[in-house]
């Protein structure tokens, strides 16, 4: 089976603004007054489970690539090993 491409680990700028709005939110979030209702931070707590899951989901699917990289490559390495000792 081909390997795929690897994905870039270093953080790019989609990934650090995304970071910073999330900042933001977070702060924004922690300065609220405790006079607001329950009822109107439901909703707001749903969809930032909701994003925390897709985020969950994505890095899955990344480190779930990795690792069958990684497999792969062990893999290749004991067969080369294999062949070596058994041409000695």
């Amino acid at each position: 089976m081909p390997r795929r491409g690897k994905k870039s680990i270093a953080p790019t700028k989609e990934n650090v603004e995304n970071e910073e709005g999330q900042l933001s939110r977070a702060s924004s979030i922690s300065n609220m007054d405790d006079t607001q209702p329950d009822s109107d931070s439901e909703p707001n707590g749903e969809s930032n489970l909701a994003l925390i899951l897709k985020e969950l989901r994505e890095l899955r699917k990344n480190f779930g690539q990795h690792l069958s990289g990684i497999k792969e490559d062990i893999s290749k390495n004991r067969q080369k090993s294999g062949r070596s000792r058994g041409a000695n």
